[in-house]
């Protein structure tokens, strides 16, 4: 493997700390283990987590509707979209992937394949949406797809159907679908679908991360087919020996008390106003373009004469310490992904020093 900088991880970790965030894409959950009032004291620091702490895989197992050996836990949702992409691909492999795209996930696939990614465009005129036999356009026969539900960075969602087509098809080809599900539980009553369980040519990947706030904890898991799953941990074996037993009891005490149940709904709600709002903001606006969010936390603003935003991200930065993620790091420099995890009343503040800024850089 060859691993090069991920381009947008060195741009965000590298600003000063306390600047005004539009551009999270995860809730902000507790900053300690007391705001969650649950008892940690009897919880294992050490034992029995050769490939993930089993009475959370099992929990897991049971909510998603599939067996044991069909889940692997892995250090978040990146670690778990490295493990998939690192064990289903190597020297010689395409991969296509979706455009807008999660450039973390490119730089993944760059790591492993010799042979430079492709990409199938979801259309802003088609509202992101995605056609089946696009990935196919690109390239007749990829060793795996790779895409996002909700889709990151426009926050659009795809019903399951869509991506069993996508898995017909490529299952044919003897290729696999993998598909990165973090922001899908913000849609109320999916925070425990996985199209995986459906599908023997599906990988998917979620994390506590997002919607639950629970960054911290890096507790990510993976669905798929058990003989992948095998080969998945095996990898996984590479990066981490043994996983976190603690982190991993801990997740599922949070899961079991009901406390991640009231991180969720704290999330949705915030998601929910927030996204309202600036659905009201822009329409009112009307200088952008948009596609509306089905869900989630992020929503994919352009410029409509394409022009490049990397300066007018930076003008915001220096000028009222306001953060957003540039398009270039999703493929599409005349956008910028806004992320609605500020209260809103900062949110609102925010957005009409975005409005003035944006105003004067395209007079």
């Amino acid at each position: 493997m060859n691993f090069g900088v991920i381009d947008h991880f060195e741009w965000l970790k590298a600003k000063p700390v306390g600047y005004c965030d539009l551009a999270s894409s995860g809730i902000h959950g507790p900053d300690s283990l007391e705001e969650l009032g649950v008892s940690t004291a009897d919880l294992p620091l050490s034992g029995g987590n050769p490939y993930g702490y089993p009475p959370l895989k099992e929990w897991l197992a049971t909510k998603f509707g599939v067996s044991v050996d069909r889940i692997a836990l892995a250090p978040g949702a990146s670690g778990a979209n490295f493990a998939v992409i690192s064990t289903m691909i190597g020297p010689g492999d395409q991969v296509v992937l979706e455009s807008p795209v999660y450039q973390p996930m490119v730089s993944v696939v760059a790591a492993s394949s010799d042979v430079p990614p492709l990409y199938f465009k979801r259309l802003p005129e088609e509202k992101y949406r995605i056609d089946p036999d696009l990935p196919f356009e690109v390239f007749s026969d990829p060793k795996l797809i790779v895409t996002t539900n909700l889709h990151n960075p426009t926050g659009v969602y795809q019903p399951p159907e869509v991506f069993l087509s996508i898995a017909d098809k490529i299952a044919a080809r003897d290729g696999w679908l993998l598909v990165d599900e973090i922001f899908l539980p913000f849609k109320s009553g999916l925070e425990w679908q996985s199209v995986a369980a459906f599908h023997d040519r599906i990988i998917t990947t979620g994390s506590l991360t997002k919607a639950w706030g629970l960054s911290g904890l890096r507790c990510g898991w993976i669905v798929g087919p058990p003989d992948i799953i095998y080969k998945i941990q095996r990898q996984l074996d590479y990066t981490q020996g043994t996983q976190s037993v603690f982190n991993e009891a801990l997740a599922l005490r949070l899961l079991e008390t009901g406390a991640a149940d009231t991180l969720l709904k704290k999330a949705r709600k915030r998601a929910d106003e927030n996204r309202k709002y600036i659905v009201e903001f822009l329409d009112d606006w009307g200088k952008v373009s948009y596609s509306k969010p089905d869900g989630g936390l992020v929503i994919f603003v352009r410029q409509p004469e394409a022009a490049n935003t990397d300066a007018f991200c930076q003008i915001l930065l220096e000028k009222h310490n306001i953060l957003i993620t540039p398009g270039r790091f999703f493929r599409d420099p005349s956008g910028f992904r806004i992320g609605l995890t500020a209260p809103n009343s900062d949110l609102r503040e925010w957005l009409e020093k975005l409005r003035e800024v944006y105003e004067l850089c395209w007079k």
